[in-house]
């Protein structure tokens, strides 16, 4: 990372995504992260690493309660080179995709995405985001 960021004009980049646990649509998962880190996409998830400066200019996190990385990374994008440093990897937990099922989580992933990207408020999306509990997990028990 510190020798992609001696570029002055990087203002932001990304790590390969590896999550761990084993299969083919793990791999699926990493090959489509890894795609929207290189079109300039980078999420928390990537390793999100800002210049100062960039992070500064594009006025920070924002106070949303689901996608301020995305919001941050629109940002980004507008003021200069965003990219995935190849041979910077970040290791991801599998445990979300494991509890609720790879496919259903990683579509949900998309369609929250896809309704953040369309403007749905995302204190409306994180409640649909969280995976959905027992009532008695919910009290406490």
């Amino acid at each position: 990372m510190r020798a992609a960021f001696r570029a002055p004009d990087l203002v932001a980049a990304g790590m390969r995504q590896r999550i761990e646990a084993s299969g083919l649509l793990y791999r699926g998962i990493e090959r489509a992260a890894n795609l929207r880190v290189h079109l300039g996409r980078v999420y928390g998830d990537s390793g999100l690493c800002v210049r100062r400066s960039a992070y500064e200019a594009a006025g920070g996190f924002r106070d949303l309660p689901l996608f301020e990385d995305l919001d941050l990374a629109r940002r980004l994008r507008r003021l200069g080179r965003v990219e995935l440093v190849e041979g910077a990897e970040l290791r991801v937990c599998a445990r979300r995709w494991r509890e609720e099922g790879v496919l259903q989580r990683t579509v949900k992933n998309w369609l929250l995405t896809a309704g953040f990207c369309l403007g749905v408020d995302p204190a409306r999306l994180e409640r649909h985001y969280r995976p959905r509990r027992s009532g008695l997990e919910e009290e406490g028990a």
